[in-house]
This record gives structure tokens, sequence and C-alpha cells, in this order.
């Protein structure tokens, strides 16, 4: 299982416990560590900034639902679609 957001994310399921988040940037992977800081079935959240080449902003975690981990990262990017500004244009 796996989920890929159009925000700027991926979560990746290493094993059924570990999981990856590849992130565009460290803003992603920094709101999202406090996030997923703040919900008991997510442990170990480090990030590993850097030390990827080919994904220099990531995070590693554990959990212990799979589900409940993609609701929560599918809620946050729905949050984010709410908050997304239009351009005004004069008519």
């Amino acid at each position: 299982m796996s989920f890929k957001s159009d925000y700027g994310f991926e979560l990746k399921f290493l094993d059924q416990n570990k999981f990856e988040i590849l992130c565009d940037d460290k803003n992603h992977a920094l709101s999202i560590k406090q996030i997923l800081g703040n919900v008991s079935f997510v442990t170990n959240v480090v990030p590993t900034f850097d030390m990827d080449e080919a994904y220099p902003d990531k995070l590693n975690g554990e959990t212990s639902s799979q589900e409940e981990l993609v609701a929560l990262l599918k809620a946050w990017e729905s949050d984010l679609a709410s908050l997304e500004v239009s351009k005004y244009e004069d008519h």
C-alpha cells in the first residue's frame, strides 16, 4: 500500500510497520512530522534530510495502522486543498 499526494509528498510502506514519506521540500517534511507527532499510531518519526541524494527531504517512521496513517495524510491533503489560494483577476 502507498499513497501519492498531489501536494508534494508520497507515502511508501517498507513492511507492515515501517514507512517512509518522500517530500518535495523540507517545509512539507517538517509539517508532516509535526502532524505525525500528535497521533498514537505513529512512532519513531525521524527526518533523514540530505542523507539520500534521490530524496533529500524524507521521513522514516513506524505505524501500528497503515489505514489510519493513509487516512491522516489524505485528510491533511484535503485541508491543503481547501486552503489553496486562487489568483484574483479583474474582468
